[in-house]
C-alpha cells in the first residue's frame, strides 16, 4: 500500500462517501438496476461526487499554493479572491453504449459450470483451474508456482503466450509453455527473462448459454426473452454512463475554479476540523480493512508519526481551503449556509439512506456532511452559470 495511495483515499473516503454532487443527491445508477431481479447494479464506473474530486485536487495543490495560516477571527476576504466562475466553458461528453459493449457486460452476468465431458477442449472465455511452476534458468522463483489458480482464457492476466498456449488442452493435460517476460515487465529480476511453464490443467468451466430460459431464470420471470432483457441492460448501462459524465462535468467544473482561486489565508479553526476528519475516517477506512485501530492500519502501510503529521496537516489544510471556495461561492451568489438550498441537500441525502436528518449527521459527522453539502450548492451554481457544449459517443469495450 503506497502512502500516497493512503492520503488520496482518506480523501475520497471523506466526502464520496455521498454519491451525487451534481444536485441528484445520492442517485446513483446502481438503483437503476434494481429492475433487473438477482442482476448486479449496473454501473460504469463508481460514481464519486465533484466534491470528493475537488478535495483531493485540493489535497494534490494546495502544497503548490501561498497562503497564510490565521487564528482567531477572519472575514472570507481575508481568506480568498475567487476568479471569474460565471460562464466557464465546459463539454459533457456523454458516451453511448456500443452493441459489444452491451453485449460483453451480459457475459459478464452469466455463471460458470465445470465441464464434466473427457474430450472438452480449453478455448477462449473458459475459466481453468491450473497449477503452474515457473523456472527461469532452471530455478523455481518467488510467485511463479500455484497448485490451484483460476484463470479466465483471453482475460491477459498472464505474460503473452502463456494464455493462448493452453487453448486446446483438456483436464488433466500438462504443457511446458517456453516464454519469455516482456522487456518492460516492471521487474529487474524478470525483465526479457525466458522463462518455461508447467502446467496442469484441473478443471475446465465455461459460461452457461445465455438464452431465453437463462433470461427467465436469471431475472425471476421478470424477464421472458433475450431481446427485452438486452434492451433492459442497455438502458441501464446508458444511465449509467450519463451519470458518469455528469460526474465529470461537475468535477471539471469545480478544478477550474479551484485553480484559478487565489488563496490568501487558511483558518486555522477549519484546519482542526479537517483534522479531526481525517482521523474520523482513518479510524472507520481502517475497520473496513479489519484493523484494529488507525494506528495498526498506517504501520501497516509503513507510515511513520511524521509522515501521519504531514499527512493530517495537509488534509486538515485542504480542507480548509474547499470549505473557504464553497462558502465563499455561496456567500457572493447571497445564499446562506444554513438555507433552503443546503437543507435541501442535507434531506435529500438522508432520504437516499432512508435515515433521519439526526442519523445522517451522528453517522457521517456534521463537518463532513456540511462540507458535502456547500460544495454541492456551490457547484451547482458554479455549473448552472457554464456554457456546456453537449457531444456524444458510443463507448466501446
Amino acid at each position: 500500500m503506497k502512502k500516497k495511495a493512503i492520503l488520496i483515499t482518506l480523501g475520497i473516503f471523506c466526502l464520496s462517501a455521498f454519491a451525487g454532487c451534481s444536485g441528484e443527491t445520492a442517485d446513483t445508477s446502481a438503483e437503476s438496476s434494481s429492475s433487473v431481479s438477482g442482476s448486479s447494479s449496473v454501473s460504469e464506473s463508481s460514481q464519486g461526487s465533484s466534491v470528493s474530486d475537488s478535495s483531493s485536487e485540493s489535497a494534490s495543490t494546495s502544497e503548490e499554493k501561498e497562503y497564510e495560516i490565521i487564528s482567531g477571527d477572519f472575514t472570507l476576504e481575508d481568506c480568498i479572491v475567487l476568479p471569474e466562475y460565471k460562464g466557464l466553458e465546459l463539454t459533457n461528453t456523454v458516451y453511448v453504449a456500443s452493441e459489444d459493449y452491451v453485449d460483453s457486460y451480459i457475459e459478464t452476468l452469466a455463471e460458470t459450470q465445470e465441464l464434466t465431458d473427457a474430450d472438452a477442449e480449453v478455448q477462449t472465455g473458459d475459466t481453468v483451474n491450473i497449477a503452474f511452476e515457473g523456472k527461469i534458468d532452471g530455478e523455481t522463483f518467488d510467485g511463479g508456482s500455484s497448485d490451484s489458480y483460476d484463470l479466465t482464457i483471453g482475460s491477459g492476466r498472464f505474460i503473452d503466450g502463456f494464455e493462448d498456449g493452453l487453448i486446446g488442452m483438456k483436464k488433466g493435460d500438462e504443457t511446458d509453455l517456453d516464454l519469455v517476460f516482456p522487456e518492460d515487465y516492471g521487474n529487474e529480476e524478470f525483465n526479457g527473462k525466458p522463462v518455461v511453464f508447467h502446467v496442469v490443467i484441473n478443471s475446465i468451466s465455461r459460461p452457461v448459454e445465455q438464452d431465453d430460459a437463462w433470461v427467465n431464470e436469471y431475472t425471476d420471470g421478470e424477464f421472458t426473452t433475450m431481446k427485452d432483457f438486452r434492451a433492459d441492460i442497455e438502458q441501464q448501462l446508458n444511465e449509467s454512463l450519463a451519470a458518469n459524465a455528469k460526474t465529470t462535468l461537475y468535477n471539471n467544473a469545480w478544478a477550474e475554479v479551484y485553480d484559478n482561486t487565489e488563496f490568501l489565508a487558511a483558518p486555522e479553526a477549519y484546519i482542526a476540523e479537517g483534522k479531526e476528519v481525517f482521523v474520523s475516517n482513518a479510524e472507520a477506512e481502517a475497520q473496513s480493512y479489519g484493523f484494529a485501530s488507525a494506528e495498526e492500519y498506517f504501520e501497516a502501510a509503513g507510515l511513520t508519526g511524521t509522515d501521519l503529521s504531514d499527512y493530517e496537516q495537509e488534509y486538515g489544510e485542504s480542507y480548509a481551503l474547499t470549505r473557504i471556495m464553497a462558502e465563499a461561492i455561496l456567500d457572493a451568489e447571497g445564499i446562506s449556509t444554513d438555507g433552503a438550498e443546503v437543507n435541501e441537500v442535507y434531506e435529500g441525502l438522508a432520504d437516499s439512506y432512508g435515515i433521519t436528518l439526526d442519523e445522517l449527521m451522528e453517522q457521517y459527522g456534521e463537518s463532513r456532511t456540511y462540507l458535502y453539502a456547500i460544495c454541492t450548492v456551490a457547484n451547482e451554481v458554479v455549473v448552472d452559470y457554464a456554457n456546456v457544449t453537449e457531444e456524444t459517443e458510443e463507448y466501446n469495450v
